[in-house]
């Protein structure tokens, strides 16, 4: 007897999906770090990737505080057109239109924040919009205590003496601090430190 093998044949077709439309996307950095009382610059970009220009575009941030200061510069595009460029690595590729975040942290302020960045654009029926985030981390300060300060109660003309103290900090960052001594200005200074 002979044994006949019937294979089927798979045929699988591959299609690319059309561009949309309108559409768009808004990149940023993942994480940026600042300490209290200091400003943050976070830059980013939108990307049209759709097949036409958006317009009377939008840029809003939520997601901070109240007692947070920040700015978007800009925050509107009356045309978002399609940027390209071209290098002979790649060839013909899209570039993001920039803008840039500016937050001021207030004082006493530490722990982490979600910032939710939100386009949209106004002028068609559909209002696309889409969001991104980025986590704002304002790290705790240093915290330093002085202890044991030991002065000597009389000191001698032309006879050296010391000025010691203890420096530490209590904080959960790495930190400077600047120690100064008011001496007359004819008096010769020397500087040690222990580590």
């Amino acid at each position: 007897q002979r044994q006949m093998c019937i294979r089927d044949r798979l045929s699988i077709n591959f299609s690319i999906a059309p561009l949309a439309f309108r559409s768009f996307s808004i990149i940023l950095p993942e994480e940026v770090s600042v300490y209290p009382g200091e400003e943050v610059e976070i830059k980013g970009g939108i990307l049209n990737t759709g097949m036409y220009s958006l317009h009377w575009f939008n840029l809003t941030l939520s997601g901070l505080p109240e007692n947070f200061e920040y700015s978007i510069e800009p925050n509107y595009w009356e045309h978002l057109m399609i940027l390209r460029d071209w290098n002979p690595q790649v060839g013909v590729y899209r570039v993001p239109h920039n803008f840039t975040i500016k937050i001021k942290v207030p004082e006493n302020v530490s722990g982490l924040f979600l910032i939710n960045v939100t386009g949209q654009e106004f002028l068609s029926w559909r209002k696309v919009s889409n969001s991104s985030f980025v986590i704002l981390r304002v790290l705790p300060q240093a915290n330093f205590t002085i202890s044991n300060i030991s002065i000597p109660e009389e000191v001698k003309e032309f006879e050296p003496f010391n000025i010691s103290m203890i420096v530490n900090n209590i904080g959960e960052t790495s930190g400077t601090i600047n120690i100064s001594f008011e001496l007359p200005s004819d008096w010769n200074i020397s500087e040690k430190s222990t580590i």
